[in-house]
């Protein structure tokens, strides 16, 4: 039997080289060796197509439809056969037969909006909506919304299926919203909502209005989608959302207590539908957090305790098997305790960054480490963990929550673990709802979202000793264990020279740039006052931020700025720039250009502060209430650096005016900085301390908590 390989490259260089004779032979020889061949039928249908040979093209497409070769481009070569004999329904039903397989395919979508512009004036309507979608697929954003406009602007609309006309006002939306046209986007829902109302279409806008700022517009919009669908808990929900972003430190009360005195009502209405319909809340649980609320810088303990017992005694009412207690597996001589890690975040993400050193560095003779992941996303970092772990699996999510929920809780259960750790709970909503169950018979989070679970599923809390006050224990419903330093194990970044200037970020040379690059949610109104200060003594300070949010939110904290420091006579626009998100390289350069680094009150930076301090940069930054906001005062702690740590707002901003007008007082800070950083990085004590708890639970199970 010939190589089928080296033929099918051999092939391909004969039709680069227009011997198309010579490249049909090598097709049609592989095609007889092996009947299968998907490649040989894609190549081989294009090249009889293009060749004009339309009768023998057909007939591979027919055999490669009867060999289960199901390839796009084998469709679309078979329709446009039938569309250039004008045999329109023919290449319609082909085109058809193909997408119901492949619903978002951009190149079946297109030609059969071709196909349907072709056959008639009468079905141009049917043209523009594949045409639209085709190119919606395609990323091609313009295009889209001509032909969706087109097509929802048609008076034939009254003919075609409601769901259609949602679907394509949900994608016209959308491509809206991408452009930055969100009042076109939003109008786009209003106009669908009028005639075809369904949930969908309200949360879609919905969470536009609150993305881009508009609260009171989304809660009333929330207000009457509820009591449309009063079984939506989605739509219940949205009544008592809270900003991505405040105006004044007014709002935050407003909000929160809104919040709060909502939160019963919800999770009353939520008791009620799930006697009636269990599906219905198990969506919203694995579809809802309370991320937002946390960034308002108060005490969440009573807030999460209540939603945590809800979630999880609604799952010991309607999913009683994974809510059992499970009893300790014993620990034999010379067995290992199997310990799970499960996460979003597997990958090149904070949160995935910041905990793969406990992975990497577990004495793999001692423990058996298992990964579960519920991301999509696989990059390098996702390699290391898989790399690292003896187990790793990836879960791939449906639109079925009960379906997602059995096929995650059934396999970590099998495992029979001794421990189990969330490394993410808060942020993401399935496994904020997942660790309502009982999958292992010890469960822990820890801070990649640093706020207490309130789940009465979730025994310890792994958090820092550095970064925990001394009343920390109020903060939690789970009992709290404090791993040495940092708590974790994280690489030390690498940064080479600048490969770019200032000015590439609308830095003047002969600035102080001061850094201040956490997610615009983290800053409080009440603290922009601050950076004004600043600028007014240090007149050639100037600010770089970065936004990750949308425009009109970037717009709303650029409004907050301009008024801060309009109270002190100065223009925001000569100080502060707001830059887009960066990509590593740029953001690494951004890091080496720049002179100090801004901690936020409230909520501290962590992997930005790690990175900052391995560009030399010194950071300043005041301690709050919360572990979530002693991130950096941590990381100061441990280097021995106590300088540029503020007890008070004042002295922040006095520590913050003297680096930048005494650069010798700012070198000496960075020569402390290049000795000890070292101290911060690849810390392994911690994963000792917390192998050390790890065997003391599972061989000591019933004794109390040891002190690391």
């Amino acid at each position: 039997m010939p190589d089928l390989e080296f033929l099918y490259q051999q092939a391909i260089a004969l039709q680069a080289q227009g011997r198309y004779a010579d490249a049909q032979q090598h097709y049609q020889l592989i095609l007889q060796h092996n009947p299968r061949h998907q490649k040989a039928y894609v190549q081989l249908s294009h090249l009889l197509f293009q060749t004009g040979k339309i009768s023998e093209a057909e007939a591979i497409c027919r055999q490669a439809i009867a060999q289960n070769i199901h390839h796009p481009a084998v469709y679309q070569i078979f329709g446009k056969i039938y569309r250039q004999q004008r045999q329109f329904e023919a290449a319609i039903s082909i085109y058809s037969q193909a997408l119901s397989s492949q619903p978002n395919h951009p190149g079946l979508l297109q030609e059969l909006g071709l196909t349907y512009r072709e056959q008639s004036d009468i079905m141009a309507m049917q043209a523009a909506f594949y045409l639209g979608c085709a190119a919606y697929r395609d990323r091609n954003y313009d295009e889209a919304i001509a032909q969706l406009q087109n097509f929802l602007n048609s008076a034939s609309t009254k003919d075609v299926a409601a769901e259609t006309i949602r679907n394509a006002a949900i994608k016209l939306a959308d491509c809206f919203e991408r452009v930055n046209r969100y009042d076109d986007a939003i109008q786009t829902y209003k106009t669908c909502l009028e005639v075809s109302p369904t949930p969908e279409l309200f949360e879609n806008a919905i969470a536009l209005l609150r993305k881009i700022g508009r609260m009171e517009a989304a809660i009333a919009l929330g207000r009457e989608a509820s009591e449309k669908f009063p079984k939506n808990l989605n739509l219940h929900s949205a009544k008592y959302w809270v900003p991505i972003l405040y105006d004044n430190s007014s709002q935050i009360e407003s909000y929160r207590r809104r919040f709060s005195q909502g939160l019963s009502e919800l999770l009353e209405t939520a008791a009620n539908l799930g006697l009636k319909n269990p599906q219905s809340v198990l969506d919203w649980l694995t579809s809802h957090t309370n991320f937002y609320l946390q960034y308002q810088g108060y005490n969440d303990i009573s807030i999460q305790k209540q939603y945590g017992q809800f979630i999880h005694e609604f799952f010991c009412q309607f999913y009683p098997q994974w809510t059992e207690p499970l009893p300790m597996p014993s620990v034999r001589e010379g067995e290992k305790i199997r310990v799970g890690y499960i996460s979003a975040c597997f990958w090149s993400h904070t949160v995935g960054k910041l905990f793969c050193g406990w992975v990497k560095h577990h004495d793999r003779d001692r423990f058996e480490v298992s990964c579960y992941s519920i991301s999509d996303y696989f990059d390098n970092w996702s390699e290391e963990y898989r790399q690292h772990s003896d187990k790793f699996y990836r879960f791939q999510l449906t639109g079925d929550a009960e379906t997602n929920l059995k096929t995650v809780a059934e396999k970590i259960r099998s495992d029979r673990l001794h421990v189990l750790v969330y490394l993410d709970i808060g942020m993401h909503a399935f496994l904020s709802a997942l660790g309502g169950l009982r999958l292992a018979p010890v469960q822990c989070l820890t801070w990649g979202h640093p706020v207490t679970s309130g789940l009465p599923t979730m025994d310890y809390f792994l958090s820092s000793q550095l970064m925990e006050p001394l009343d920390a224990i109020a903060h939690y419903s789970e009992r709290l264990v404090l791993l040495p330093n940092l708590s974790i194990c994280y690489p030390q970044p690498q940064f080479g020279s600048p490969t770019t200037s200032r000015a590439a970020f609308q830095l003047r040379e002969s600035a102080v740039v001061y850094l201040s690059c956490q997610s615009l949610f983290k800053y409080l109104p009440q603290y922009d006052y601050i950076f004004a200060e600043i600028a007014r003594q240090v007149p050639e300070a100037q600010f770089a931020f970065i936004s990750r949010l949308t425009p009109p939110i970037t717009e709303k904290f650029r409004d907050r700025l301009q008024r801060a420091f309009a109270n002190v006579g100065l223009d925001s626009d000569r100080y502060c720039v707001i830059l887009p998100e960066q990509d590593a390289e740029n953001y690494g350069n951004l890091n080496l250009l720049s002179d100090i680094f801004l901690d936020t009150f409230g909520w501290s930076g962590g992997k930005t502060t790690l990175e900052a301090i391995a560009c030399d940069l010194p950071i300043v930054t005041s301690p709050g209430k919360f572990m979530r906001s002693r991130h950096a005062y941590a990381m100061l702690h441990r280097l021995q650096i106590q300088e540029t740590i503020a007890k008070t707002e004042r002295d922040y901003i006095h520590i913050a005016v003297k680096l930048g007008l005494n650069p010798a007082w700012r070198r000496q800070i960075v020569e402390k900085i290049k000795q000890r950083r070292a101290r911060l990085y690849d810390d392994r004590p911690c994963v000792v301390a917390l192998e050390s708890f790890y065997r003391h639970i599972a061989t000591h199970p019933q004794h109390s908590l040891p002190t690391p």
